[in-house]
């Protein structure tokens, strides 16, 4: 994956076999220097992407939040609210620190304190089972 913040790649992974699928047949009509999702006559693909996905999200989750409400943005889920989730769902399943860095391709361990946030009852069941065998 290449990250246009900092100018660098990292590893991504597609864990669903007809996504792989499909973006191999997709790769094989364009090549691999061309760009998977394009739509002839929209110049900014980028943008495209986000308003359509800004659609999405209200229809399914912020349709009811109230944008006069001065924290109305803590309860928006946008694109970035499904990295937060994701990240913090690789810890809740004991991915290490060091590894959703990579993952998430952080630069430092501070910024996934950050990012993960546990389940209030993540760690209950390792401090019952300290003692137990």
């Amino acid at each position: 994956m290449k990250d246009y913040k900092n100018e660098s790649t990292y590893n991504g992974y597609i864990t669903d076999d007809v996504l792989v699928e499909l973006l191999k047949n997709r790769l094989a009509v364009i090549g691999n220097d061309n760009y998977v999702i394009y739509k002839n006559g929209i110049k900014d693909m980028k943008k495209y992407i986000s308003r359509r996905m800004s659609d999405i999200f209200y229809d399914l989750f912020n349709y009811d939040v109230d944008e006069t409400h001065k924290d109305y943005r803590k309860h928006k889920v946008v694109i970035h609210t499904l990295r937060h989730t994701f990240l913090s769902h690789l810890g809740m399943n004991g991915v290490s620190p060091f590894e959703i860095k990579q993952l998430s391709n952080h630069k430092s361990l501070k910024i996934i304190e950050r990012y993960v946030k546990l389940d209030p009852q993540s760690g209950k069941d390792k401090v019952n089972n300290l003692y137990t065998h």
